[in-house]
Parts: C-alpha cells; sequence; structure tokens
C-alpha cells in the first residue's frame, strides 16, 4: 500500500508540473500574437538581414530580403521580431512597415496565394492600387522544379561569382583539379541548387522593379509608346532614334512588347553595347548582327558568337526565315524579335519569368531562351524603368505559385571559399555497407546483428579545408531501424549530408525502400526509474524515448528541457534535437512535449 500511495502522488506531482509547463507554454503564445500588431517586410540592399539574440548581439540566423516580419517591440534602432519558436532582434533602418489590410489580404488568399506571398502584395497594392495580381499555380511541387532546373548546365552564373553561387555536382565541378567545368564561352558555369531556387522564388521579387519579370509580355500599341520605349533605354547604347524606330516596329511585326526587346538587348549585348555578336566586324562574319544572341553557343569547332553570326548568315544552308541574312541591324532586330515571338511568346511563355524557367507546356524545364539564371530579374529591372515613371495605371502580374513551398522566402548564398563539402571515403569497423562508397552517393545501408548494440563510424572529408560532423565515432543502436548523418561542411558554410541507415535485427524485416517511416513505426523501449521511497523498480515503458539529456532515462528534468527550447529559453544541440524529436517530423513543438508528458505518465 504504501508503494501504491508514493506512486499516485508521483503521479499526480507530474500532472501539475507538466499542466503548468503547458499552460506557461500557452500564455507566452498568447503574449507573442497579442503583440504581433506590427508587420514590416525586409529591405536590405544586399540578400538578407541577420537575426541576432540582441540588440548589437551575436547573430542567430537570418531573414530573406521581402520576407514579411511580425514585430514584437521597438528599441531604439532595434525591432523585435518573431523568429522561429521565440524571437530575436533586427535593424529597424532595413524593415519596412507595412499597413495589413485584413480585407485585401482575404482576397490575395481566397485566389491562391499563400500566405508567404501577401504581405508583399499588399504593400505593393496600396502603392499601385491599379495593378492586379493573378496567382498562376504551376502544379509542380517546389523541391522538384528546383532540383530540375539545377541539372548540371541548365543554368548558369559568371565564372567570377562566389562559390556558393556555383554547382559542384558531378560534372559541373573537377574535384581533383579544383576548377569548375565552362559551359560556354566567357567562362560561364554551372549554377548551384541554392542560387536557382533564390532566382525560382517568386517571393523574392515582389516589389516594385523585378515584379516585372511575371508581366506579359506581348505588344500592346495602347500601352506601349516611343516615350515608354526611350525611359527603357535611358542610359544604354539603344538610346537612339533609329534604334527606337527599329524597336517599335520590331514590337509590332513580332507581337512583343518592344520594352522587352530592348531589354533583352541591352542584357544580351551590355548597356553599351559592347557585346561581338553586334560589331558587324567579327572575322569570317563581318556584316552580320545578332542583337538576341539567338543559336549562340559554344560548339566544338565555334565559339558561342561564331555559332550565333553562323545562325544569323542562314547557317550552312544561308535559311532565309525570321528575315536572315541578318546583314543589316534592322534587319537582325525585327527577325530576332519574330523569331523570339513565334518560338516562346506563342507557346506560352508569356512573361521574362517562364522564358527563364519554363515550368509550363509540353516542354517542361526545358526550351528556355537563356542559361544565365538571372537574366529575367536583369531584364525585369529594365522593362520597369518605363512603367514605374510613365503611368500607374492597370498591369496584370501573373506570379507563379508552387506546391510545398518554404514557409519563407529562399535566401540567396553568401558563401565564399573552397566549395567543396565531399567526403572522400566512409568505414564502418567490421562492416561493410550498400552500395560501394561513392564520393557523389548519399545515402547506404547496413545490417547487423540484434545483439550489436553499437558500430563504430570513421569518415574522410575530401578537402582539408572542410570539417567532419555528426554521428563519426561510436554510434549507438536502437533495435529496428537507425538513422546515422555525417555532415561536411565546405569552407565557404555549404553543408552536404550522407545518410547510413542501420537496421538492427532481423534481415528479412529491414525496409530500406521506406527507411525514414520504419525508424518511427520501430521505437526502442524506454526504462524509467520511479523515485519512491522503497527501492527503486525499473518500469518499462512503450513507445518514444524523449531522453534528451541523455541520462538513460526519461524523466521531468527532460520535459523541462524541451519546454525551454519551445519557448526559446535554450537551444538544443543537434544531438538532442533528434532525441528530442519523439514523433519524427522533423521539427520540436508541444506535439513532442505531450509525447514525454506520456511517456513519463505510463499513458499509451
Amino acid at each position: 500500500m504504501h508503494k501504491k500511495r508514493a506512486y499516485k502522488i508521483i503521479r499526480i506531482s507530474l500532472i501539475l508540473i507538466v499542466l503548468f509547463v503547458l499552460f506557461e507554454y500557452d500564455l507566452t503564445n498568447v503574449f507573442l500574437d497579442a503583440n504581433a500588431a506590427k508587420t514590416g517586410i525586409v529591405n536590405t540592399t544586399g540578400g538578407s538581414l541577420r537575426v541576432r539574440n540582441a540588440p548589437d548581439g551575436e547573430p542567430i540566423g537570418s531573414v530573406a530580403k521581402g520576407q514579411a516580419v511580425n514585430i514584437l517591440e521597438e528599441q531604439e534602432e532595434w525591432y523585435k521580431i518573431e523568429y522561429g519558436n521565440s524571437y530575436g532582434y533586427v535593424a529597424s533602418a532595413y524593415i519596412e512597415m507595412v499597413e495589413v489590410d485584413d480585407g485585401y489580404k482575404k482576397e490575395l488568399l481566397e485566389a491562391g496565394f499563400p500566405e508567404s506571398y501577401c504581405t508583399a502584395l499588399m504593400k505593393l497594392h496600396a502603392d499601385y492600387p491599379n495593378w492586379e495580381f493573378v496567382a498562376w499555380d504551376t502544379g509542380l511541387e517546389w523541391e522538384e522544379a528546383v532540383k530540375a532546373e539545377s541539372s548540371v548546365g541548365k543554368n548558369t552564373v559568371a565564372g567570377s561569382s562566389i562559390s556558393s553561387y556555383k554547382s559542384i555536382s558531378k560534372g559541373a565541378y573537377n574535384l581533383k583539379t579544383n576548377t569548375w567545368v565552362s559551359f560556354d564561352s566567357g567562362g560561364w558555369v554551372s549554377a548551384s541548387e541554392e542560387i536557382v531556387a533564390y532566382y525560382m522564388d517568386p517571393r523574392n521579387f515582389l516589389d516594385p522593379y523585378y515584379i516585372f519579370q511575371f508581366m506579359d509580355q506581348t505588344y500592346s500599341a495602347e500601352n506601349q509608346t516611343e516615350k515608354g520605349l526611350k525611359t527603357v533605354v535611358q542610359g544604354t547604347f539603344l538610346n537612339t532614334k533609329s534604334y527606337r524606330k527599329m524597336l517599335m516596329n520590331a514590337g509590332e511585326q513580332s507581337g512583343v512588347s518592344p520594352y522587352v526587346l530592348a531589354s533583352m538587348i541591352a542584357v544580351e549585348q551590355g548597356s553599351k553595347g559592347t557585346g561581338k555578336s553586334i560589331s558587324g566586324t567579327q572575322a569570317g562574319y563581318e556584316g552580320y548582327y545578332n542583337f538576341y544572341n539567338i543559336g549562340a553557343y559554344a560548339t566544338k569547332n565555334m565559339t558561342a558568337v561564331q555559332r550565333g553570326l553562323w545562325y544569323a548568315k542562314g547557317g550552312s544552308i544561308g535559311a532565309s526565315s525570321y528575315n536572315r541574312p541578318w546583314n543589316s541591324k534592322e534587319r537582325a532586330i525585327i527577325g530576332g524579335a519574330v523569331y523570339y515571338g513565334k518560338n516562346y511568346v506563342d507557346k506560352g511563355q508569356t512573361t521574362l519569368y517562364l522564358k527563364k524557367f519554363n515550368v509550363q507546356g509540353k516542354e517542361i524545364y526545358s526550351h528556355q531562351y537563356m542559361t544565365n539564371t538571372q537574366a529575367a530579374a536583369a531584364e525585369a529591372f529594365q522593362v520597369a524603368k518605363a512603367y514605374n515613371k510613365i503611368t500607374d495605371g492597370k498591369i496584370t502580374f501573373r506570379i507563379p505559385v508552387y506546391r510545398n513551398m518554404p514557409e519563407s522566402n529562399t535566401e540567396k548564398p553568401k558563401g565564399d571559399g573552397n566549395p567543396v563539402n565531399y567526403l572522400k571515403n566512409i568505414e564502418i569497423e567490421g562492416y561493410q555497407f550498400a552500395p560501394v562508397f561513392r564520393t557523389y552517393e548519399q545515402k547506404y545501408s547496413l545490417i547487423v546483428e540484434k545483439k550489436v548494440k553499437e558500430i563504430n563510424i570513421s569518415a574522410e572529408a575530401y578537402n582539408n579545408k572542410a570539417v567532419v560532423n555528426g554521428d563519426v565515432g561510436k554510434f549507438a543502436l536502437n533495435k529496428g531501424m537507425n538513422k546515422a548523418e555525417i555532415v561536411v561542411t565546405a569552407e565557404n558554410g555549404a553543408k552536404r549530408s550522407y545518410i547510413i541507415y542501420v537496421y538492427r535485427g532481423n534481415s528479412a524485416d529491414a525496409d530500406f525502400e521506406n527507411p525514414e517511416e520504419a525508424l518511427c513505426s520501430i521505437t526502442p523501449t524506454v526504462t524509467v526509474t520511479e523515485a519512491v521511497e522503497e527501492k527503486p523498480e525499473p518500469t518499462t515503458l512503450p513507445g518514444v524515448t524523449g531522453d534528451v539529456n541523455g541520462d538513460g532515462k526519461v524523466t521531468v528534468m527532460d520535459l523541462l528541457k524541451v519546454r525551454k527550447a519551445i519557448l526559446g529559453m535554450t537551444q538544443l544541440t543537434e544531438t538532442e534535437q533528434k532525441l528530442a524529436d519523439v514523433n519524427c517530423n522533423g521539427k520540436v513543438d508541444v506535439i513532442d512535449l505531450l509525447r514525454i508528458q506520456k511517456n513519463i505518465l505510463g499513458i499509451k
């Protein structure tokens, strides 16, 4: 009887503690919501804005340019903002306040825009009330689209770019020589997945200039005038009466906005017109011009410029389509515009964004006008000059929306230095895993007997400037499926994970086709020691571990540690995060807290 009374007292005490934890958590959230009355947009000159743990404090993360933030408090030159499950501080000089129009926000949400688009669009609506925003559902998964556009050579950046802009995928980078593979004359190299994601994310370009990459490119005699064109070409070699006349004629004949045509030429040939494709003096192709660089790509026998002028001349058969040969500037400007209108705009690539990232139609992820990752944004900036200075008339923007996008804007990568974050080798003492290790292969599997409680993992980085962390050394095994993760961090900060799924038990029960599901469906047995007056008696509880502090027991101390992490009062290490994420959803939240509570109380 004495033992039962003690156990009952402990259970009641634990329930009271848990109720206190949950009550305090709810109060904190109510407090945050009540104070989140102001909204702002990150408006930096660069990519992202640092978030600090205090005014002038240590950086704890960042928020992307164009991202909306909830402002909790003002402290002189700093704003206290909601950040993750907690808060942080940002310099107020880089935050532009936005008045939230709940009625218009509701319209945007009903139109199909995700929440993360709304604040920036509300700001634009307030400044340009005649602009119309259409949510265009691509029907594509975000991660799938980014990976497809990141295939080697499909998108490029200048070779002089910082290393995090450049891909180190197989075929894009030579690991032995530490050099990038050139994909076009002029040193263009394959773009990294991170920079491709940044330029594909429409939320990064919802401002008065870059939004023009979502405007319809078709010709409109009413809305596109020579006066507007003069504004677009201001400061470029195209700002002459003869060039403006050619461009207006080109627009009318091709059905493409002359503003867009002028912007394309300025990006392709440079604002001063120094591109070799329009010099008219290229050896072997004197007197020929290619203003839009159509067909201009390097081959075995020709440079990109030579290939483009070969096309301008009519190719090997003297073709006459699209007003060829382009043996005058006028023929080249008009003929190239007709080519672009027929082969791109008429095929559904009706915006600058779709011209660059073709996420529609039958030729999805292909038939893209240029490889330059930044081209659509650069051309949009040129086009915007006319519209922002001469009219506030009605303009419709067709803005892409993808399925399962990140909750906030994709940040622009900013790391530099050696980019290599590959492993040269992985070894597990006494075991051979599958498949055989290859540098570019990132997932492996291993089966060990039920009696094996740990394995010893070693890993070697390919580059000596990279750092290897994660589950190296002795790795404890639960019964069933286990996941060891080795993280390689390059000098430029880029991370790459290698995963080893280890099954402890009978080989017939190992499910390596769905290892992540197996991780959560097969849970270890946990021993919790009750603190009673008599000799402690182990009680075995089924279900999740939640042993966050790693002392071999699930106790109130683990519960309090998770509660503090949720409230932002402490930060969990990478290992603690994994132990606290008992429902295996990739984050630590109040659901994990409740499950740990049930584990302690013995509730299934």
